[in-house]
């Protein structure tokens, strides 16, 4: 008997220290992946729009300092600001549209199985922009939005990210927010290693990029089969049970979920019934809409400042070494040492979180050199703490049973926060100074809504 238990204890060990190990390293993969082709991703829109605008290929070896064309031109660059925002709006909507189901779905065939879903569609959807833009005299810029579509399947990697912090709290019941603030800490430390890695092959080949970054997503759907599934068997019997009977779950939550309708409506009505959540899940679509800002950075340091796109990986990993020292270290060791608990030590980390992303992002509308927005940008970067405390305080809330569907749900949010804020900054971005150059309205937005949310976030 003794010998059967430390068997048990021992498989037990292996497949928590497998879970990990692959769980860490998906998460560092994807958020690679997001970095490779981050700026690659504006250089090839901004070729394909030149291309579009000259009727002809912009880049005679592909290389970013190797071109014939005037691709700064204004309406180039307004075309350019205008085809990003759209994509980004483009590529919520499928999750938008899909995240709940999804949600629903991970409780019944496990989160395993949806990650695999959006692992594809992610794939399909980058395989055909490169189609599109890669083609010397393709079809118009416009028809890389189609790819979006294949967000249908899977929901997206907003949705991918949201089943890696369900598998997360599945397995961790004790002080969430610790283990939260290490695994987005891995998306900085991707972030660190991604931009410098794009712009040297950027420099090289414009492909490269992306062809690494496809291969990564491949790797991914390997470290997803050999991922432990984490589903509780007896949340998957309830949720079964239930969709069968008509019948919602019974909750172990502070969240009630009690009427007689489909689980996932049920979910969602219960979720919004609770106030604490209602804040989270405002602070959510804020926090998205707002940095959505950042994503426009490289472009307003290259049109405004003169640097050409390989060069603006700084701020990108300015950006980082902040995100990855707040959230590697000194939440960590706060949130060990510091006189709080759960979840008071989660609040508290969310409102020295949103009082930084107001320096922050105050610093960039001021900056007006590049050196200057690098130090916003780091700034910023420490404020990527409200993340991990608005997740673990909300899974603190929901409990167990509704994990999964608080994450869907989180990941929709992240989502809306995408579609307001891509058209709005890029709106933003086109008001120009009076040398026509962009006046950095982008940022001081963002700046306007941290505050107010830090005064919502006082109450």
């Amino acid at each position: 008997m003794e010998e059967h238990d430390d068997m048990a204890l021992s498989a037990g060990r292996r497949a928590s220290r497998r879970y990990f190990i692959c769980i860490f390293t998906l998460k560092f993969l994807v958020q690679l992946t997001s970095a490779l082709i981050e700026i690659p991703a504006v250089q090839l829109f901004e070729a394909a729009v030149c291309r579009d605008y000259h009727q002809q290929w912009p880049l005679s070896s592909a290389a970013d300092h190797d071109t014939s064309l005037d691709c700064k031109l204004a309406p180039i660059q307004d075309k350019l600001a205008l085809v990003m925002g759209l994509k980004v709006t483009f590529d919520a909507v499928p999750g938008l549209i899909t995240s709940l189901w999804y949600g629903s779905l991970a409780n019944r065939r496990g989160r395993r199985f949806v990650m695999a879903l959006a692992i594809v569609g992610s794939l399909l959807s980058w395989a055909w922009v490169c189609i599109i833009c890669f083609s010397n005299h393709g079809p118009r810029v416009e028809f890389a939005w189609m790819g979006s579509l294949f967000y249908l399947i899977g929901g997206g990697s907003r949705l991918l990210l949201a089943m890696v912090f369900t598998t997360c709290v599945d397995v961790v019941p004790w002080d969430r927010s610790q283990v939260l603030f290490y695994l987005h800490a891995m998306t900085h430390f991707a972030r660190m290693f991604g931009p410098p890695l794009a712009a040297s092959l950027m420099q090289r080949r414009l492909q490269y990029p992306f062809v690494l970054a496809l291969s990564s997503m491949l790797i991914q759907l390997i470290l997803v089969a050999i991922l432990p599934e984490t589903l509780p068997v007896e949340l998957q019997e309830r949720s079964n049970r239930s969709r069968r009977s008509g019948q919602a779950s019974d909750s172990s939550s502070m969240v009630s979920v009690t009427t007689p309708v489909p689980p996932a409506l049920e979910s969602v009505r219960a979720m919004l019934g609770h106030v604490g959540l209602v804040i989270a899940f405002a602070a959510f679509v804020v926090k998205r809409a707002a940095f959505s800002s950042e994503n426009l950075s490289f472009q307003y340091a290259s049109e405004k400042m003169g640097k050409r796109l390989y060069q603006t990986v700084w701020l990108r990993v300015m950006n980082t070494i902040g995100a990855t020292i707040v959230l590697s270290t000194v939440l960590p060791l706060l949130g060990h040492f510091g006189p709080w608990k759960t979840p008071r030590k989660d609040l508290a980390a969310m409102r020295g979180s949103l009082l930084v992303a107001v320096t922050g992002f105050s610093i960039l509308f001021l900056s007006r050199d590049f050196v200057t927005l690098c130090l916003g940008m780091a700034t910023a970067g420490f404020a990527e703490g409200l993340e991990a405390s608005l997740q673990a305080l909300g899974s603190y809330i929901v409990g167990d049973p509704l994990n999964a569907m608080f994450f869907a749900l989180v990941s929709m949010l992240d989502l809306v926060g995408e579609i307001i804020g891509g058209p709005l900054m890029a709106a933003a971005y086109r008001i120009r100074d009076a040398s026509g150059r962009p006046a950095g309205f982008h940022f001081l937005i963002s700046a306007v809504r941290w505050r107010r949310a830090t005064i919502f976030a006082r109450h």
